[in-house]
């Protein structure tokens, strides 16, 4: 008898539909940030975390705690034109066979500008679209959308749907990550006698540290890395020669000097022309009109021509031209980046019936993709609601969606919406 109930309660557990969870790094701030501590690298992981969560405004804020204001750009309006940030790339694309855009993985409005470029680009013969986001081991060309182990920044819904536009733009889409060890201490660090210590650790990373004991620090970069991607993107170049190429990078990787990616990839390429386009370096600066002692606050993302030179601005000798993003403000409690998408999306106001238990957190997630991966699905829009007089919107394109809420409760339930 006690074997007949241990029989009915097993399957009646096993049969219970529970709602999907989806992707669990879609959390309430307080668990994102728990544990984590107050080093520079705990910051910057901080940082990145609530990037990837939507938390856009918080990550910010640790981006500016990190690395500060940057030097005012002084500009000369009679002598400096304005000019659209993507018609300059596109009037440029035809001289290349390979351009390389970086970004700030704080900064999900880089990754939709390198999307407002892709329908361009293919037209004029780019047919590969590559991302250091990428890990090796992804499953990209089985399921032709991202999923949370293709890389950990594709959680982030911006560059998930940055990934999907490339698949549907027609582009293959290939990672070109150099696979490296987790257990290394890179660091080398100064004690209060000003003795070095070093750590060792094979092989070496890209990036290594010196901190002095008041605290400053110097950054180095070594090769090991960068040769491994350099490599990795020759490899696709020489199976797909009769293609044009787009590679989006993480921060100096496309330098053409020293060690970095882009320096090893040039001489790979023995020195061909390669369009080296920067969004990083002008961030967290204002852009000031020396005549008018205005800071430029440009709707779209711009360049700078000199207008008897013909040069474009670059803060950094080894790139081609230096673009300034929009400075993100909130519209409806939301990035103003999100309304500029070149995908046009709508607004998508919580049912009220879904608000009573706030604070809640909303995930929009494809159906079929919530389906087949669950907690590996990448939404395309997150929101929270903690306060019920300020309500953000989901901003959704048109199609089906499967709406993911949970509630204060740590309670997961879901409903569905079709936006026309």
């Amino acid at each position: 008898m006690k074997a007949a109930i241990c029989v009915l309660l097993l399957c009646l557990f096993s049969f219970h539909d529970y709602p999907p969870v989806g992707n669990p790094r879609y959390d309430f701030l307080d668990s994102i940030k728990a544990g984590i501590g107050n080093t520079r690298w705990h910051l910057n992981n901080n940082m990145d975390e609530l990037s990837v969560a939507g938390y856009a405004r918080e990550a910010a804020m640790y981006e500016d705690s990190l690395l500060g204001r940057g030097p005012d750009i002084l500009v000369n309006l009679r002598e400096d034109e304005i000019v659209d940030a993507r018609k300059y790339v596109l009037d440029q694309a035809d001289k290349y066979r390979v351009i390389l855009i970086n970004e700030s993985h704080g900064r999900p409005e880089h990754r939709l500008f390198t999307k407002s470029l892709l329908a361009g680009l293919y037209k004029k013969g780019y047919r590969v679209f590559m991302a250091e986001g990428i890990w090796p081991d992804h499953e990209l060309d089985k399921n032709h959308y991202p999923i949370s182990t293709d890389g950990a920044y594709l959680n982030e819904p911006n560059y998930g749907e940055l990934i999907r536009y490339a698949f549907k733009s027609g582009y293959q889409v290939k990672g070109y990550e150099h696979p490296i060890r987790a257990t290394w201490d890179d660091s080398i660090r100064l004690d209060q006698f000003g003795s070095v210590r070093y750590v060792a650790f094979d092989p070496p990373d890209s990036m290594i540290i010196t901190v002095k004991p008041d605290g400053e620090s110097s950054v180095y970069y070594t090769a090991s890395r960068e040769k491994g991607q350099a490599a990795n993107i020759y490899k696709v170049m020489r199976a797909n020669p009769k293609s044009k190429f787009i590679i989006h990078v993480g921060h100096a990787h496309l330098n053409k000097d020293g060690t970095m990616m882009g320096s090893q990839l040039w001489e790979l390429l023995h020195y061909q022309p390669m369009l080296c386009i920067d969004q990083d370096q002008t961030l967290r600066r204002y852009v000031i009109d020396s005549l008018k002692k205005d800071t430029l606050k440009l709707g779209t993302p711009y360049v700078l021509q000199n207008r008897s030179t013909h040069k474009y601005y670059r803060d950094n000798y080894s790139v081609d031209c230096s673009l300034v993003n929009v400075e993100p403000k909130d519209s409806l409690y939301r990035p103003s980046y999100l309304f500029k998408d070149v995908e046009p999306r709508m607004v998508y106001n919580i049912p009220a019936a879904e608000l009573t238990d706030y604070p809640c957190m909303f995930a929009a997630y494809y159906p079929h993709e919530l389906k087949a991966q669950n907690e590996k699905a990448i939404a395309l829009d997150v929101v929270y609601v903690n306060d019920p007089r300020q309500l953000p919107p989901l901003l959704l394109y048109k199609g089906k969606y499967t709406i993911v809420k949970k509630n204060k409760y740590g309670v997961y339930s879901t409903f569905d919406t079709d936006i026309r």
